[in-house]
């Protein structure tokens, strides 16, 4: 038995962070059914259908004729009311944001249920719900904007009151960009990341741990100020990201985005062209399992960046010094502690390992300097999957997966050492979110 109760707790508890969760991304359509009159009609059935997947919702307006439909998917609705001694009234073109109280009224005209009542377009919405200050950028623009290396984080900017204080670069950071974001005067350390309504925020460093790209992005959220308690644990802005879902048609596609100094053109104050080198491509795909019941979406995007680092100086042995002649300065010899003569180290007195590592370091003239630069290599692949699934009219489940992997490997190059660069002690990361609502 006390078994069993665990299990019961876990369930309970499992079924409570998903909620809590779902409730953090999702948005709610409220509205008043009245007839020509003016007045108020209770007990009236209505509908709310997802246009993407035939999702299908209803609810009982209430003595005063008003009703709620919460936790909504934020997508495209249509609103539906069929009822005995009115016309049947269906309104489309209903677009409910993330995080979003949507109000939609009803006014029902007398007539046969035969006859119908279409309503299309939507007319400006004021929130009369709560105070928060929200904005969310839709997929189109998610899109469309040029964002710089594909970042979603950034789209932060576009909201007014939203700026990026820093780019994080401090030291064991996992993937470096990660942003630091101040809103409306708030310090940088207090902004909420989301992805799906889970936490997404690296708690070390305090800022967004790295979100799917932007093929996979559905809407981006963001709630400035006033925002309820439900959101809770920062003074700033809480940030929201909410990944795409399948539908009845399937719909894919597949893209690359190149940099590359062929292409580049030349700073007019630099001696040659720059490094960078990157290449973004992928592909994502969405569509039905079983149709008005079952749907996956799937995408993944993988990032190839080669580039130099600044130049450096460093010092080589040179040609003389190859051949054990050190000229002026005073080499000793270890076995007697009296110098060498002339400096002159003999060949026969050379270290084995010594002259094996001199065949991977050029030779150079002069003094021994040398200016070079170091190169960069870098990998990023994410991955994301999801599937939404209708239990019942009133119960749906849907469950995403994020996996992002970073290398950052040491760059060797045998034909010269001085070029190595190594690894940093975080050199591989794999993140992994996983959401699962009912």
């Amino acid at each position: 038995m006390a078994l069993r109760r665990r299990l019961y707790g876990l369930v309970a508890l499992c079924c409570l962070l998903a909620s809590a969760a779902l409730g953090q991304q999702a948005g709610q359509i409220v509205g008043v059914v009245t007839d020509s009159s003016g007045g108020v009609v209770p007990a009236i059935t209505i509908k709310a259908s997802e246009v993407a997947t035939g999702f299908t919702q209803s609810t009982v307006t209430g003595e005063d004729g008003r009703f709620v439909f919460p936790n909504l998917r934020p997508t495209h609705y249509e609103i539906s009311v069929e009822s005995s001694g009115f016309r049947a009234f269906r309104r489309v073109g209903i677009e409910l944001l993330a995080n979003q109280n949507l109000t939609v009224n009803i006014n029902l005209e007398v007539g046969a249920v035969t006859e119908t009542v279409n309503v299309s377009g939507a007319a400006v919405q004021v929130n009369t719900t709560n105070s928060t200050l929200s904005e969310v950028v839709d997929n189109a623009r998610i899109v469309d904007l040029v964002l710089n290396g594909r970042d979603v984080a950034r789209l932060a900017t576009v909201v007014p009151g939203m700026v990026i204080a820093s780019v994080s670069t401090e030291t064991g950071k996992a993937i470096p960009g990660g942003l630091r974001l101040a809103s409306n005067g708030t310090q940088s350390r207090q902004v909420a990341f989301k992805l799906d309504g889970v936490s997404n925020t690296d708690f070390y460093f305090q800022d967004n741990q790295t979100f799917p790209f932007p093929d996979a992005v559905q809407e981006f959220s963001i709630q400035t100020s006033n925002y309820t308690a439900a959101q809770g644990n920062n003074a700033g802005a809480m940030v929201n990201v909410v990944t795409r879902s399948g539908s009845n048609q399937f719909h894919g596609g597949v893209f690359e985005f190149l940099r590359n100094r062929v292409f580049n053109a030349r700073n007019y104050f630099a001696s040659q062209r720059d490094f960078l080198k990157r290449n973004q491509y992928g592909g994502f795909v969405g569509g039905p399992i079983i149709k008005n019941k079952t749907f996956f979406f799937s995408g993944w995007q993988g990032t190839r960046i080669r580039t130099r680092v600044n130049d450096v100086t460093v010092f080589a042995p040179t040609s003389a010094q190859r051949r054990g002649d050190f000229g002026s300065t005073v080499v000793r010899d270890p076995a007697t502690g009296q110098p060498f003569l002339n400096n002159q180290i003999p060949v026969s007195r050379f270290d084995p390992a010594s002259v094996n590592v001199l065949k991977f370091i050029p030779e150079v003239g002069g003094d021994g300097r040398i200016v070079l630069g170091r190169n960069v290599g870098q990998d990023l692949d994410q991955f994301v999957t999801k599937v939404d699934h209708q239990l019942t009219p009133n119960d749906r489940v849907s469950v995403r997966y994020f996996i992002d992997h970073f290398d950052n490997a040491s760059i060797y190059n045998d034909s010269n050492l001085l070029t190595y660069r190594g690894g940093s002690n975080q050199s591989r990361v794999r993140t992994q979110n996983t959401a699962l609502s009912w």
